[in-house]
């Protein structure tokens, strides 16, 4: 699931006669001026405009070719429609008739500060419109529903709850126009589907809704009519694109049952037992889908058959990349990063080394693998340009713009049109500086691209030697290889004596985390900041540079006793010479609980129990 954030203050009231109540909300939630429309998505989003272009000198139409919305009067709703989901949504689309364009503006300050939501003002609605709605209200979650996002189990769950509500409904209220009940969970639903709550951590797609506003401001047609005519004709084109997304939608959204006919015919009449193996993942269920449509199927058919399910490809672990990224170059000598890309694929580093300084800098592994694998290497600094362009840390965009000029996938000059607006949709409201550096953040990730040539004689390269460090078989055969995400490769052999999960304690001693080692950082800048001294003590430097206090490390672990002679009890100062029995913490950085923790096992550790809760 993607980040996101999400705000909604729409005040809803709902029911019979709440329209009555139109100016108590008016007063309580619009102000002294408040616009209140009666209607659906159209003069909803008229009203949207209006109230974008009273408080604007300028043309209020720049606001819908990418002026970032920061400021509109109050709008309130009384919805005779449900299609739109304009009552609940940030966003307003109309049509400049000069040209017959039709855009969006989109901003929280167009979310309606209260919405009367009456379902029976829609039952003198002709059917055309009524069905014209319910396929917009579908469409607004298809367009979701369709991502590339994976593990978004529960805004996947509640985009097929909608579409199946809608598909009862429909048909409940197409056969009886009057039904109170059919309607008000078709007006809620259009809400819900589109106030953005479906849309948090995904992409969407919206290819189709732009094509259709070019249709319906030329020809005139109905927003849901038109989106009703082109769905099926986008669903035919992305259909293979992904296929397990589509067979989704046919059976768990229309009831689509599965034709086993062709299994029946290609499973020999001698085997007695079946191994369903299936990608998905269904927390707290009997089953995995597939097997319970195996175990019907055969029940149905009255035959016998051991079925047993399992799971497969989970993490992706089944693919391999064309392209791979790293974005932390500290990540070079922990992860072996292109052991599964394809030969001849594409390999980003974001890192501050020149081309010249990269020989001294990769591990040999990734040397040969560059090498032999005929590697399309390319390196950015987008450490340096983010604090340029003073957007501190945040490299993300600037390697998204450059990620998509690696893969070509679509035109840059496209892709840079859609980041920049996406930008100005995101952080408009934040004001033009920030704005503006993002979409120069974009423009540097594309400029900035360093093109590394790699010599074939470096299918050669190897190790420099380095003292071996003394340190116990499980951490070297099970802790290191889980650290290097390779616990896959771990044999079931290696857990013998382990079989009941006993784990030793003090592991991460050998993990250097949340310690003085220059092996531990990462890279989180707290300790610096808070540094009480009125020159700092403390400064942030590249692991490279500081290697060589790994020694002084080592020696302080390995020589350094505890003082026995010094008054542990006295003060807390010299609590910190006593032995702390939680030494090495496990957080998360910048976590603090451990300090206290540790003080804990100093003062009283010599008379605790400690019972860990999960």
């Amino acid at each position: 699931m993607d980040n996101f954030t999400f705000y909604s203050p729409t005040y809803f009231v709902f029911g019979k006669k709440t329209e009555e109540e139109t100016g108590k909300y008016a007063r309580q939630y619009g102000g002294k001026k408040v616009l209140i429309h009666f209607g659906g998505g159209s003069a909803i989003d008229s009203a949207k405009g209006i109230a974008l272009g009273v408080p604007y000198s300028g043309d209020f139409w720049d606001f819908y070719k990418g002026k970032p919305v920061v400021e509109a009067l109050p709008v309130g709703v009384v919805l005779t429609i449900a299609a739109a989901g304009s009552e609940g949504s940030t966003d307003s689309v109309v049509t400049n008739e000069d040209g017959m364009y039709k855009r969006c503006a989109d901003g929280d300050v167009l979310r309606p500060k209260f919405a009367i939501m009456n379902p029976e003002l829609t039952t003198t609605l002709p059917p055309y419109q009524t069905a014209s709605g319910i396929a917009d209200i579908m469409a607004h979650c298809m367009e979701r529903l369709f991502s590339h996002t994976r593990d978004v189990e529960i805004t996947d769950r509640l985009l097929e709850a909608i579409l199946i509500a809608m598909i009862k409904e429909g048909r409940r209220v197409m056969a009886d126009p009057e039904n109170y009940e059919a309607r008000a969970n078709i007006m809620w639903t259009g809400m819900v589907a589109q106030n953005g709550l479906t849309g948090v951590g995904r992409q969407a797609d919206w290819g189709t809704h732009h094509l259709e506003n070019e249709l319906s401001s030329k020809y005139g047609c109905s927003h849901g009519a038109g989106l009703a005519i082109l769905f099926p004709a986008w669903m035919t084109y992305a259909m293979n694109r992904r296929l397990d997304r589509f067979v989704e939608f046919a059976t768990r959204v229309w009831g689509f049952p599965m034709n086993f006919e062709h299994l029946m015919k290609a499973v020999p009449a001698a085997v007695e037992r079946i191994a369903v193996l299936d990608r998905t993942k269904e927390p707290g269920s009997i089953c995995e889908p597939l097997y319970q449509d195996i175990c019907q199927a055969y029940y149905g058919l009255g035959k016998q058959m051991a079925v047993v399910g399992g799971r497969y490809g989970l993490s992706s672990k089944d693919t391999t990349p064309d392209f791979v990224a790293c974005h932390n170059p500290s990540y070079v000598t922990k992860y072996d990063l292109l052991k599964h890309l394809k030969p001849g694929g594409v390999f980003l580093l974001n890192c501050q080394w020149s081309v010249e300084e990269l020989a001294a800098n990769l591990p040999a592994d990734m040397k040969r693998a560059l090498a032999e694998k005929k590697v399309q290497f390319h390196i950015i600094n987008a450490i340096d340009i983010a604090k340029e362009l003073g957007l501190g840390g945040r490299t993300n965009t600037i390697l998204q713009a450059a990620f998509f000029k690696l893969v070509n996938l679509l035109p840059v000059a496209d892709v840079a049109g859609y980041m920049k607006d996406a930008i100005k949709k995101t952080y408009g409201r934040k004001g033009e500086k920030i704005v503006e550096m993002n979409c120069a953040a974009v423009d540097r990730g594309f400029e900035n691209l360093v093109k590394v040539d790699v010599p074939t004689a470096r299918a050669g390269a190897k190790e420099q030697d380095s003292e071996k460090k003394n340190i116990p078989e499980f951490i070297e055969k099970i802790v290191n290889v889980m650290n290097r995400q390779e616990g896959g490769a771990i044999p079931v052999s290696a857990f013998v004596g382990m079989e009941d999960g006993t784990f030793p304690a003090g592991t991460a001693a050998y993990e250097y985390r949340m310690q003085l080692s220059p092996l531990d950082c990462t890279g989180c800048g707290s300790c610096a900041t808070v540094c009480p001294a009125k020159t700092k003590a403390l400064a942030m430097k590249p692991l490279s540079s500081q290697k060589t206090e790994e020694k002084n490390w080592d020696f302080a672990i390995a020589a350094v006793s505890i003082k026995q002679d010094v008054d542990v009890k006295k003060s807390v100062k010299n609590s910190q010479f006593a032995q702390p029995l939680f030494e090495f913490s496990g957080a998360c950085a910048g976590c603090g609980e451990t300090p206290y923790i540790k003080l804990i096992t100093q003062l009283y550790g010599d008379r605790m129990y400690i019972a860990n809760a999960k």
